[in-house]
């Protein structure tokens, strides 16, 4: 009888040890699942945000006012009675005087500046 009051308080150890890993795995599984929502939810906060910033834009690029001035500024289009005038960048326009500048010096000058440094 004794024998088997010992082999019942295994058992009864063995089962209570394995519902308790059972249990704390749950509870894990449980901490990770909260974890992964919170960060779905932040995930959907942003595309969220960004879905209405592209909403946005999309009406701005449906817009009559928006075509016409892609069109004027992409095409240079016109409308009648309209004179385009097209102003160059001032980066153009400052390389532009550069090379005039050093048009002006002799060839000599030029390849001393080119081995030796300004």
């Amino acid at each position: 009888m004794a024998k088997r009051r010992q082999i019942v308080k295994v058992i009864l150890l063995v089962v209570l040890v394995y519902l308790s890993w059972v249990l704390g795995r749950s509870l894990w599984d449980l901490y990770q699942a909260k974890d992964r929502l919170v960060e779905a939810e932040v995930n959907l906060e942003e595309v969220k945000a960004e879905q209405e910033l592209l909403s946005a834009r999309l009406e701005e690029v449906r817009s009559d006012e928006f075509k016409e001035k892609e069109v004027r500024d992409k095409l240079t289009r016109r409308l009648p009675g309209e004179t385009v005038v097209l102003v160059p960048e001032v980066e153009l326009v400052e390389r532009g005087l550069r090379e005039k500048n050093e048009e002006k010096r002799p060839n000599w000058q030029k390849w001393w500046d080119l081995f030796f440094g300004e």
